[in-house]
């Protein structure tokens, strides 16, 4: 028998966890954590070095998305394929003046 949606998403904020995952990628220094800066917090932040990954928790209507800003630079790139795990969308960032920052999204 399948739980009802709400009681679903009442022990999934309880248990702290979203109910769904997105994840921002691209290069280093394209605008990942200004584009997440911005929404979240109504502040633009220049470019900043993300270590491994940051999220944060938005509530959307009755869903809780967890948004990931994963690192850009290559050091990173092994471990930030780990993040795009069970995610349900992908925000594909990439530098407009930099042909390569989007092609290295393949």
């Amino acid at each position: 028998m399948e739980m009802p949606e709400r009681t679903r998403r009442n022990k999934n904020k309880k248990r702290g966890l979203a109910t769904a995952k997105v994840v921002m990628v691209g290069d280093a220094c394209v605008g990942k954590t200004s584009l997440m800066s911005r929404y979240m917090e109504r502040q633009y932040v220049e470019c900043t070095n993300t270590i491994g990954a940051a999220f944060v928790i938005k509530t959307w209507g009755i869903h809780d998305i967890a948004i990931w800003d994963t690192a850009g630079e290559e050091k990173y790139a092994g471990m930030t394929t780990f993040y795009y795990r069970n995610a349900s969308a992908a925000i594909l960032t990439f530098d407009m003046f930099d042909r390569t920052s989007f092609y290295n999204l393949r």
